[in-house]
């Protein structure tokens, strides 16, 4: 027997069993949050005795709006040449993108590593009082 296939072109909508079109609001919302200055997360590492004057620095400066500290991170990494293993602390940043380049720049400057970690994700959802909220902390001016 012969299934007959249905080609549907969606242009940001999605297709009922009725092929009734309903709005996409995972797209809607990720167009309007990139319109603005959107969030970034960031993720660096540091020894246990500098994570938290590295996070106060970082906030009063106002290159993030939030940092969370995750204490007693195990680390494996290659290092020179053999893997090496560290208790860290793990920081996670929440900023605007209009900020992380300065943010990077200063982590540079402030943290005791010769290579720290610096992983900037781009966030594809949120919650749009709290993506104000860290423009309004960090003096973006693109929100």
């Amino acid at each position: 027997m012969a299934r007959k296939i249905t080609t549907v072109k969606l242009d940001h909508k999605v297709a009922t069993a009725s092929k009734t079109p309903v709005k996409n609001t995972f797209i809607e919302r990720r167009e309007a949050h990139m319109i603005n200055d959107p969030l970034r997360v960031v993720f660096t590492t540091a020894p246990a005795a500098e994570s938290e004057t590295l996070a106060l620095k970082l906030l009063q400066e106002r290159l993030a709006a939030c940092v969370n500290l995750v204490p007693s991170v195990a680390s494996l990494y290659w290092w020179e040449g053999k893997i090496e293993r560290s208790a860290e602390t793990l920081l996670i940043l929440k900023t605007p993108a209009s900020k992380i380049n300065a943010l990077r720049r200063r982590l540079r400057e402030l943290h005791s590593y010769s290579v720290p970690e610096f992983l900037a994700l781009q966030v594809l959802e949120v919650n749009p009082a709290y993506a104000k909220w860290a423009a309004k902390e960090t003096g973006s001016t693109k929100s």
